[in-house]
C-alpha cells in the first residue's frame, strides 16, 4: 500500500510532507525536478539516488526514519482523507497552484487548501499585528478589513488572535470581498481554538491554505515558515499594530525581501504595542491612515489595464472623470464613487495621483478640487 500505484501526484507530495522531520526547504529540494511519485517510489524501495545522497546535513537516521514511515504509509487512505474534507493539494508547478506564489524562490512545494484558490487572483492585502492588541488597534483592523473587503479587496491574515482575527471578522462583516487566511497547523487543525468559527468562515467564503501536513498540530518553527507565505501573498503588507519584535515584524522582513511594499497604521507614541508601527514609519514605510491609503498603493501595484487604440476617439481619463466628480467645496470619497461609477480601488489611485499634481485637497474623509 506504500508503493506507487494509480494515485495522481498530489497524493504523493501529501505523503512526502507528512514524513517525520520534513520542513519545506529540504521539500523543495526533495523535489526540485522531480515527480512526487518518483521520489516517493526511491524512499520506499531504498534506492541510494543523488536526491537523497547529496541532503548531506541530514543524518542517516532522519533518512531511515524516512524510509520507515514511507513504507509503512498508506498513501490511498491519506488521499480519501484529503478529498473526504475537501481539501485541495497543489503542487508547485501544477495547475491551479496560486500564481502569487509561484515565482517565489522559496513558495511551499506542496500546499494545502480548502475553499476556492481563483480568489487570490484579485487584489490582496496582508493585514498583521499583535496578538496582544489594544482596543484601538482592534477597532482599527476592523475597520480596515471591512473597507477594503468592502472595495473587492481579498484580506488576508494568518488568523491568529488579535489584530488577525478583528481584521478578518471586519472583512467577513461585509459580506463582499472574499478572505483568504493561511495556517501554521494542518488545514483541519484550526488554531487558535478559539478561531475555529473564524477558520471555517473564512473557508467557507474565500479560502484556507496551509503547507503543514494534514492533523499537524501549531509548532513554533511553522509559524515563521507561515509567515513568508502571507507576505507573497498581499499586493501589500500592512502592519496595524505590533510591539518591535514579533511575528508581525518576520512578515515585514519577509515582505521587504521580495520587494513587497509595507504599509504601516500610525499608533500612540506612549503604547508599547504600537512600537513597531511607528518604527517602521521613522524608517520610511507609508502609513495606512485608512482604507483610502491602502487602496491608492494596491492600486499602484496592480497590473496598468492596456492602453487604447490610438485610432480611436480619446476618452476622458480616469483622473479627469474623478476630478469632475470632486467639488470645489469638501466632496466625500462615497460621493466621487456615485458620480464616476469607478471602483473604490480606482478611484483612490486617481485621487492619490491628483492630491500629488496639487489639484485636490485632502481632508479627514473628504476631498476638494483646488
Amino acid at each position: 500500500m506504500s508503493g506507487v500505484g494509480h494515485l495522481p501526484e498530489e497524493a504523493y507530495g501529501a505523503a512526502l510532507l507528512g514524513l517525520p522531520s520534513m520542513n519545506p526547504r529540504t521539500l523543495r529540494l526533495l523535489l526540485d525536478g522531480s515527480p512526487p511519485s518518483l521520489v516517493w517510489s526511491d524512499l520506499v524501495s531504498n534506492r541510494q539516488v543523488n536526491r537523497l545522497t547529496s541532503l548531506h546535513k541530514l543524518s542517516a537516521t532522519a533518512k531511515s526514519n524516512w524510509r520507515a514511515a514511507a513504507r509503512s504509509t498508506d498513501v490511498d487512505e491519506l488521499w480519501c482523507r484529503c478529498t473526504a474534507a475537501g481539501v485541495t493539494v497543489l503542487l508547485r508547478g501544477a495547475e491551479g497552484y496560486p500564481a502569487r506564489l509561484a515565482g517565489d524562490a522559496h513558495a511551499p512545494a506542496v500546499l494545502f487548501a480548502a475553499g476556492d484558490v481563483s480568489v487570490l487572483e484579485g487584489p490582496t492585502a496582508t493585514v498583521v499585528g499583535t496578538r496582544r492588541c489594544t482596543g484601538y488597534g482592534a477597532e482599527v483592523a476592523w475597520t480596515l478589513g471591512r473597507g477594503l473587503a468592502a472595495a473587492g479587496v481579498v484580506v488576508v491574515s494568518g488568523l491568529a488572535a488579535g489584530i488577525d482575527a478583528a481584521a478578518h471578522g471586519g472583512a467577513l462583516s461585509a459580506e463582499a470581498g472574499p478572505p483568504a487566511g493561511v495556517g501554521g497547523s494542518g488545514i483541519d487543525v484550526p488554531y487558535p481554538a478559539g478561531n475555529a468559527g473564524l477558520w471555517r468562515a473564512v473557508t467557507r467564503t474565500g479560502v484556507m491554505l496551509s503547507e503543514a501536513p494534514l492533523g499537524a498540530a501549531p509548532t513554533a518553527w511553522r509559524f515563521p515558515e507561515r509567515n513568508r507565505i502571507l507576505a507573497s501573498l498581499g499586493d501589500v503588507v500592512v502592519v496595524v499594530e505590533s510591539h518591535r519584535v514579533g511575528g508581525s515584524m518576520h512578515t515585514v522582513e519577509a515582505a521587504i525581501a521580495r520587494g513587497k511594499p509595507v504599509m504601516a497604521v500610525p499608533g500612540p507614541v506612549t503604547s508599547p504595542a504600537s512600537e513597531g508601527c511607528n518604527a517602521l514609519l521613522v524608517d520610511g514605510c507609508a502609513p495606512a491612515r485608512d482604507v483610502e491609503d491602502m487602496l491608492a498603493r494596491i492600486a499602484l501595484e496592480r497590473p496598468a489595464p492596456p492602453a487604447p487604440d490610438p485610432e480611436e476617439e480619446p476618452e476622458p481619463t480616469g483622473d479627469d472623470r474623478v476630478l469632475w466628480a470632486v467639488d470645489p467645496t469638501p466632496t466625500m470619497f462615497e460621493t466621487v464613487l456615485g458620480r464616476t461609477g469607478m471602483n473604490p480601488v480606482e478611484a483612490a489611485a486617481a485621487l492619490g495621483r491628483l492630491e500629488a499634481a496639487g489639484r485636490v485637497l485632502r481632508g479627514a474623509g473628504w476631498w476638494e478640487r483646488r
